[in-house]
């Protein structure tokens, strides 16, 4: 999914958002051809801005590496690393984040800590991972950490000298560590105890410790648990703007209003729309847009006057577009760019899995068919994910029967449990070419390894990301009460893992195409000649 430009804080960004967003950045970056890449120097690069603590940097470096189709689980350790850096140093910069501490008692945050852990402990994917021992351990690692940022030393430490800051540090690395909890009901001491220690430095806000051992203890886990504060006025103010970056476009504010600073190639909007970068709005859903701030988007994005999408008007400018209008559809399409390529051979990009998808899938084949449609060139380069229900219905449309995904995990819902298709004569019957790169991740591998594992397509690209993980939001409720909910926040848990058709873990893996090639516009060239000798091939068999 594209994202909003770093500008514009995102109140409680989560780690599992954090990735896509960075993905999403690296995405816009030139393509980085298996030529013109100096793998040696990036990483070199890389290493260096790790060492001076530039985290943003070694991130994007690293994720440049990665994505141009050099995965190694060493350079995945340095991503997780890096993004675990760079969302703590966020945190400590975020409004929204830091507000909730503000109004924060410290006996309510060590309540939310010890749910979190309870729950944590129940649900998450691996038990072994989740003992409370390893979650105190991860707590402690994190508050270390963030002692070590002159940021949060300044805002809550403001007081405390490098030296006694150091033997705290110490403490907690030979102290606490020697007495980890083993049970739920140790937890609240053991972070009562470190929070009596901290307070002998003079801490501010105690309740800041407490959070930065619940951030811990997720970020501990892997890079998509991640607990999150209840939504602020930053994560409203931030809403409209993810919503126009999923069309593909990304905006930025000005004296004069809203322009285009990019729009996102591939996307739909570069696809469907008209619009392109330095692009301003005149107006949306009918309200002017001249001087708009993010406070106005919002307003105007609440008051759709169409059911069917969100109206826009370009301003008048020297551009052949100016005063055009045009309509933004709802909800944001999952399969797009519907075309014929060359004779017969159909084209579709599948961008994510929502409930709509596999509708919108069907009807977009029955179009191609009617136009002559014989094999298929299913484009999933870049598709973050989505829904798993929706997943396994899209790719039920392609497979008669058959296993599709297995999940494990301790909740009923996953412990080893099986999806598979049974859709018969009505599956699609057509033969598919399947286009996927580094970016295709998460739900989109589980489709992809189904229809590989099942011989039903031919995959061309890159190996797929390797997030093998399902995510489930679970709600705390500590400091809610019956008149107001939401108070607590919510973690964003891995509770699954899954397993292609034949048993292979997508987790750190992710699916390898039957041709590699790391050049886009190769990878197409490619899928074309493999989708005409699968339809050679069939035509032959008759």
């Amino acid at each position: 999914m594209p994202v909003a430009p770093r500008w514009f804080t995102l109140g409680s960004l989560a780690l599992a958002q954090l990735l896509v967003a960075e993905l999403a950045i690296a995405a816009e970056a030139p393509k980085l051809s298996a030529p013109s890449l100096d793998s040696g120097k990036f990483q070199t690069d890389a290493e260096t801005a790790e060492r001076a603590g530039k985290w943003d940097a070694a991130l994007d470096l690293y994720l440049k590496l990665y994505l141009s189709g050099k995965p190694t689980p060493e350079l995945r350790d340095r991503i997780r690393t890096c993004l675990r850096n760079v969302t703590q140093i966020q945190r400590h910069r975020d409004p929204a984040f830091q507000q909730f501490i503000l109004t924060l008692p410290v006996a309510d945050a060590l309540t939310l800590y010890t749910e979190a852990l309870i729950k944590i402990q129940t649900l998450y994917v691996d038990r072994e991972r989740a003992t409370y021992e390893k979650l105190m351990a991860g707590s402690l690692d994190e508050l270390e950490h963030a002692l070590s940022d002159s940021a949060f030393r300044s805002q809550y430490l403001p007081e405390a000298s490098e030296k006694k800051v150091a033997k705290f540090r110490q403490s907690l690395r030979d102290g606490w560590r020697a007495k980890l909890p083993s049970n739920a009901s140790e937890i609240r001491r053991v972070a009562r105890d470190v929070v009596q220690g901290a307070q002998s430095l003079g801490v501010k806000n105690p309740s800041a410790i407490v959070l930065e051992l619940l951030c811990g203890a997720c970020s501990g886990l892997d890079e998509y648990t991640a607990y999150v504060v209840p939504s602020g006025p930053q994560a409203e103010l931030a809403a409209p703007i993810l919503e126009l970056a999923g069309y593909g476009l990304l905006v930025a504010f000005d004296a004069k209003g809203i322009v285009i600073e990019t729009v996102v190639p591939n996307s739909w909007a570069a696809l469907h729309s008209p619009f392109h970068k330095g692009d301003r709005l005149a107006k949306l859903n009918d309200q002017s847009m001249n001087g708009a701030t993010p406070a106005r988007l919002r307003d105007a994005m609440k008051a759709a006057t169409s059911t069917l999408g969100h109206d826009l008007e370009l301003a008048a400018t020297d551009s052949e577009d100016a005063g055009l209008k045009f309509r933004l559809p709802t909800p944001l399409p999952t399969v797009y760019g519907a075309g014929i390529l060359k004779g017969s051979i159909g084209y579709l990009r599948l961008a994510g899995f929502q409930n709509q998808t596999s509708g919108e899938l069907d009807e977009a084949i029955e179009s191609l068919k009617a136009r002559g449609m014989k094999a298929l060139i299913l484009d999933l380069r870049g598709n973050p994910g989505g829904s798993l229900s929706a997943c396994i219905a899209t790719a039920q449309r392609f497979l008669p029967n058959g296993i599709i995904v297995t999940t494990l995990g301790q909740s009923a819902e996953f412990s080893n449990r099986i999806f598979s298709s049974d859709a018969g004569m009505s599956a699609h019957a057509m033969p598919v070419v399947l286009l996927v790169d580094t970016k295709t991740m998460s739900s989109a591998e589980i489709f992809v390894a189904g229809l590989k594992d099942h011989g039903r397509a031919i995959l061309v690209g890159l190996p797929t990301f390797g997030k093998g993980f399902v995510q489930s939001p679970i709600r705390l409720e500590s400091l809610d009460t019956s008149e107001t909910q939401g108070k607590s926040g919510f973690l964003v848990l891995s509770v699954a893992s899954t397993l292609s058709p034949r048993g292979q873990p997508l987790n750190g893996i992710g699916v390898t195409p039957h041709i590699t090639e790391v050049d886009p516009e190769r990878q197409l060239t490619i899928a074309i000649a493999k989708a005409m000798e699968l339809i050679n091939t069939t035509a032959t068999m008759r």
